[in-house]
Parts: structure tokens; sequence; C-alpha cells
């Protein structure tokens, strides 16, 4: 019986055994579990606190400009916690590109005060620069390359306001100002360096100019005194021209001979081809014959035939025919002067020089002339003598110019009839009818 309950009590012992054991093996296992899940969490909440945390650097898959490399070395511990290291791979690339492009960032920054870039910066340190920006991700190498070029920009700017005020000069110190430098050259030099935003280098550049504005200065002061004389001169020059020219014009003035010769109009008097009868009473009643002679009655009692050598050929009060000259030629004209006045004194000086003219001019004669209507060139020759003949009375002469002053008989519609010709005209015009004149002394 005492065996029985002896083994009884063996086995119930291993029963506990085994149950206690089970149970502590469920225990064990419920927190290997538990603790595999708390794990889980954990890494997840590690993964996810540095995932959002990297995350808040960026914006728009860009990392933001007050991000610090501080801010991303802490992004990189978080990220090394993270139990699967490949699931934060793209993000410790992303992080290692950032941290380049920031680190790049301040390196320009040292070349910028006060947002201005430094007058110190070299060629070689842009040159750096491009080359460090040429190994960065294309999305941050097209930002950093904008301020690299803004660098280059203001680098550009002041090397080439430097060498501006550096051409001004002939000497290397920059003393010595080139000739050819005159104000507007000054003035786009100046402007290059007042554009500049480097105070340092505005400073010293504007230095120099002061230089170059004194010679300036000097050089327009002489050019202004030059200019006053060369106004003064001109001024005297132009008054002395204007004084000779005055007295010039007196003297041709006092040149004039003008015969005070009355002046009787052929077509008001209603006789039209009757410019020789009308050129021989003005001079007849100017030398004091037939002061009471009216012109229609005189060109009635001048002898007409068929032979303008003889008398008065065709219609000396009508216009027909229009195709031929309606005249009288000289020796008959002077025959009917002397005898419808008595005065002898009235010669044919056909061929005579335009300066014999001239000198009966002088001697108070007047001279008939056989010339052109309105001085026009011969034209329609018929009887020796072209359609457009015209005869007109010279009463005057300028001794000093040769200009003659001519009394047409024919008055125009303004009412003008005195004509002032060159000796050239005249004597041209004279020549080409024929040299025909008569003068009545």
């Amino acid at each position: 019986m005492i065996r029985s309950n002896k083994k009884l009590i063996i086995i119930i012992s291993i029963l506990l055994f085994v149950l206690i054991t089970i149970l502590l093996v469920i225990l064990l296992y419920n927190k290997i579990k538990s603790d595999k899940i708390k794990l889980a969490e954990k890494r997840k909440e590690i993964y996810e606190n540095a995932v959002s945390y990297c995350n808040s650097l960026y914006n728009d898959d860009l990392i933001k400009d007050n991000v610090t490399i501080k801010e991303l070395d802490a992004c990189l511990d978080k990220i090394k916690l993270v139990y699967n290291k490949d699931s934060v791979l793209d993000i410790k690339n992303n992080l290692y590109r950032a941290k380049e492009y920031i680190n790049l960032n301040n390196k320009i920054n040292i070349y910028y005060k006060d947002n201005i870039v430094i007058s110190s910066i070299k060629e070689d340190d842009i040159n750096k620069l491009n080359e460090e920006s040429n190994k960065l991700d294309k999305k941050y190498k097209e930002i950093i390359q904008n301020r690299i070029n803004e660098l280059k920009s203001e680098y550009d700017n002041i090397n080439n306001a430097h060498n501006s005020v550096h051409n001004l000069f002939s000497d290397y110190d920059n003393n010595v100002v080139i000739d050819s430098v005159n104000r507007n050259i000054y003035n786009e030099v100046k402007a290059l360096v007042d554009s500049l935003k480097q105070e340092d280098i505005k400073s010293k550049l504007n230095e120099k100019l002061s230089i170059v504005l004194t010679i300036v200065e000097e050089k327009e002061a002489i050019a202004r005194e030059k200019e006053r004389i060369r106004l003064e001169q001109l001024r005297l020059e132009r008054e002395r021209r204007a004084q000779e020219e005055a007295e010039r014009q007196r003297q041709i003035n006092e040149a004039w001979v003008k015969l005070n010769v009355p002046y009787i109009s052929q077509n008001r008097n209603g006789v039209l081809n009757g410019c020789e009868a009308t050129s021989m009473l003005m001079a007849l009643q100017y030398k004091g014959y037939l002061s009471g002679m009216d012109l229609y009655t005189y060109a009635s009692n001048m002898p007409k035939s068929d032979n303008p050598n003889t008398c008065f050929y065709l219609d000396i009060f009508g216009k027909e025919p229009r195709d031929v000259a309606h005249w009288i030629a000289p020796n008959p004209l002077v025959e009917y002067g002397i005898s419808s006045s008595g005065n002898g004194n009235i010669s044919n000086i056909s061929g005579a020089s335009i300066d014999d003219i001239a000198s009966e001019i002088v001697n108070g004669n007047p001279v008939i002339i056989y010339l052109t209507y309105a001085y026009n060139s011969p034209v329609n020759w018929s009887n020796g003598v072209p359609r457009n003949l015209h005869v007109q009375l010279i009463v005057g002469y300028n001794k000093i110019t040769g200009d003659f002053i001519i009394y047409d008989p024919w008055t125009r519609t303004s009412g003008q009839y005195e004509f002032t010709l060159s000796k050239s005209k005249v004597s041209n015009l004279y020549s080409s009818v024929g040299s025909m004149a008569i003068v009545v002394r």
C-alpha cells in the first residue's frame, strides 16, 4: 500500500512537473511573442520617426533652404537606428546629396557679406565652385549654378570696373590720364563704378576717378575758353563782313545810273505790237521831245509797209497774224524818231558792244534794244527775226555789278514793267536776236 502511494506520488509529481513546465513554456512563448511585437512596434516607431523627421527637412523633394548640416547628421543618426537599412537607403542617399549641396551652398555664403558679394572674390574661387557643383545631383546643381552665376556676374562687374578705370590712365600706377579721355568717357566709367554694390571698391575707384574728373574739367575749361575766343572771332568776322557788305551795298547803290524816263504802257494803250514806237516815245520824252504826244497817235503816225526794213511791218495794233513778228527795223525806226520829233541825235548803234551800250546809259542816253518777250530764247524765225521779238528800253546801269535796268513796254498783270538783268543775260539775248540797238541822245 505504501509502495502504491509512493508510486502515485511520483506519477503525480511528474505530471505536476510536466504541467508546470508546459505552463512555463507557454508563459515564455507568450513573453517572447509579446517582446517581438513590442520590438516590431518599436522598430516601426523608429522607422516612422526617422522617415518623418527626414521628410520634414524637404520641400517638394528638395532640401529646405534653412536646413543645417547638424540637422542632416541628426537625420542620419536616426536612420542608423532603423533595423531594415535597405528601407531607408534612398533616404540616406538623398541626405548625402543634400549634405553635399548644403556644404557647397555654405561655401558660397562665404563670398557674401550683408547679401553683397565680397570684393576679394577671385576667378579661381568661382572655378573651384563650378568644379564642385558638377558633382552635385542635377536638381541641386541647377540651384547652385544660379548662385555661382551671380558670383561670376558680380566678379565680372568688379573686374570690368577695375579695367575701365585703369584704361583711363597711361601709367601703371593710374596717375597720368590719357589725352583722349573726355566727359562722355568719364561719365560712362563713373556710371559703371557707381553701379557696383561693393562700397570698398567703389571708394578706391572713385578716388582714381576724381583725378580723371579734375583733368576733364581742366580740358573743358580750356575748350570753353577756346570756343569763347572762336565765337568772338566769328562775331568780329561777321561784323567785319557785314560792314564790308554794307559798304559794298552802299557803293553798289551809289554806282547806279538810272535815267528818269517816263514810263508808257503799250498794251494798256491798245498798241499791242507797238513796242518799238513805245520805246522810242519814252526815250524822246525823256530828252524833252513830244511831251504832249500820246502813244496811240504816235503809233498811228508811224509809216507802215510790207517791208520792216523801210516801215512798220504788219499790224501795230492787232495780233494777227500770230505766227510772225510785227516789227520795224532799227534804220526806219531811227528815221521815224527823227522826223516825228525833230531830234537829229538818234543813232542806229546795232553791233555795238554791251560795254558801249552801258557807256551810253552812264552818259544819260536811253538805249532802245531788240530782245525777246520775258527774256526767253528766240523762237520761230522769219524775216530775220524771231516770233517772240520784243523791243525794250534800257534806262539804268550799275557801274559795279554791270546790271541793267530795262523798261518793258508790255505791262504785266501785276503792274510790273521794270526789270533788272545781269550784263551777261542782256548781252546773250542782244547778240542772239541780231545785236540791234538805237541810242537817243
